[in-house]
């Protein structure tokens, strides 16, 4: 009959002890204590009670893995999804490829910064149009006291105004302008304004903007009366693209 290591003081021929680990056994030939071999009846479920003694994090057992990463990378994602700069390290990148190998269909960003607001000021020479009412503002990026639209994410954005002219005589030229951080034009539309003419004039394009850079909707110069009531003859809107 076996017994559990310390070895004793005087063993008897054939005496077996089992091992510090519970599993290896020794016998006491007489002269020496030799190896026993491990019973045909020690089983898987034997195997996993004492692997489990010894199982998680740095253990170096392959069950600390799935797929070759640690539990860890399989923690919930972090809500919304962060895009910005896509590209290695992205939680995109993290996560995405968790839900299959790639995505299609349509995708819903409902966090992109976007706005249009509406309802201008009649605004001067080489000043810039303030419209102070919005439709949606996502993100609070646009500012309806100054009529600028501050970037938190780099990247390139699209902008579009819109607003109708009159003005008494002419012709005048008539030049607008997408500002950027209220210094050298961004986008420019000039028109030369025959007399007695009203006209609806527009300016939009792609702007990149670092974080902290803005865009206003500028009148840089000529003779005009603004239709600033509503949405139909002024807006400005915007949004991100990436």
């Amino acid at each position: 009959m076996a017994t559990t290591f310390p070895f004793p003081a005087s063993p008897t021929v054939g005496q077996q002890v089992t091992l510090a680990d519970g599993v290896t056994k020794v016998a006491w030939t007489g002269y020496s204590w030799e190896g026993v071999p491990i019973p045909s009846n020690y089983n898987a479920a034997d195997v996993l009670a004492k692997l489990v003694t010894v199982d998680g994090a740095g253990s170096g057992l392959d069950a600390d893995l799935l797929d070759g990463q640690s539990g860890a990378y399989y923690t919930p994602p972090p809500l919304p999804l962060s895009v910005v700069n896509g590209g290695t390290g992205s939680a995109v990148e993290k996560y995405l490829p968790l839900a299959g190998a790639a995505v299609t269909g349509v995708v819903s960003l409902p966090a992109q910064p976007s706005f249009f607001a509406y309802g201008t000021n009649q605004a001067g020479q080489n000043s810039d149009f303030i419209f102070g009412f919005t439709y949606w503002n996502i993100g609070n990026r646009y500012n309806t006291s100054n009529g600028r639209f501050t970037a938190t994410t780099a990247g390139i954005y699209f902008f579009r105004f819109n607003v109708m002219a009159d003005s008494p005589g002419g012709p005048y030229e008539i030049r607008l302008s997408l500002y950027k951080n209220g210094g050298s034009p961004g986008i420019n539309y000039i028109l030369n304004k025959p007399a007695t003419a009203y006209l609806s004039m527009e300016v939009s394009g792609h702007v990149y903007l670092g974080v902290g850079d803005y865009v206003t909707a500028r009148y840089v110069q000529g003779i005009a009366t603004w239709y600033v009531a509503d949405s139909v003859w002024s807006s400005f809107s915007g949004h991100f693209v990436g």
